[in-house]
């Protein structure tokens, strides 16, 4: 329980009453919340021109409705941009089934190399809305499955004359499995 995040402090005492022996569990929840924002900034370079900067906004919103329904939104805002949502419902008080809706717009830089020079940029604007079911193994990771649709187009930026701009539309079914043993804050 204390693992999920939710809760400031778990206590516990032993109990007995008619004859019969327990535990009884006292949670104080956290005096800050259901709202919790996050901020990050990245920079990165490859010492040969080539620089990248990056700022992070996100937000949670927690314990929407009584089973824990999450709605978790990030903005990215630098060399690349973009928004992303999610809606996280868990199926049952014991949150190991979930449903999760989800979308995502962004722009992302490109080059294209050839003979090992660049001769173009692009920029790339990418859209993504998609639906899952999937299954928590505690805190530590996820399996999940469902439809996507994914929208792609790419202009060029800096290019010569006669450098096509594409478009590309996906449907499919996405897999995704996640783990992450690393049940520490300073440590992700």
């Amino acid at each position: 329980l204390y693992g999920r995040g939710d809760f400031e402090r778990i206590d516990y005492r032993l109990i007995e009453e008619r004859g019969q022996r327990g535990i009884e569990f006292v949670a104080s929840e956290k005096p800050w919340g259901p709202n919790f924002l996050q901020f990050g900034v990245g920079l990165s370079s490859d010492m040969q021109g080539d620089s990248s900067f990056g700022l992070r906004i996100g937000h949670k919103r927690t314990w929407l409705n009584m089973l824990g329904a999450q709605w978790v939104n990030e903005v990215n805002l630098g060399t690349v941009t973009s928004y992303a949502t999610e809606f996280y419902q868990p199926l049952g008080l014991t949150q190991t089934w979930f449903a999760s809706a989800y979308g995502s717009i962004g722009t992302a830089p490109l080059d294209f190399f050839s003979s090992g020079s660049k001769v173009a940029e692009y920029e790339v604007l990418t859209e993504r809305v998609g639906v899952d079911l999937g299954y928590a193994f505690g805190t530590w990771g996820e399996l999940r499955v469902g439809p996507q649709f994914i929208h792609q187009r790419a202009h060029p930026t800096v290019a010569l004359p006669g450098f096509p701009v594409s478009t590309t539309d996906a449907w499919g079914a996405a897999l995704l499995a996640r783990a992450d043993t690393q049940d520490n804050a300073f440590f992700p």
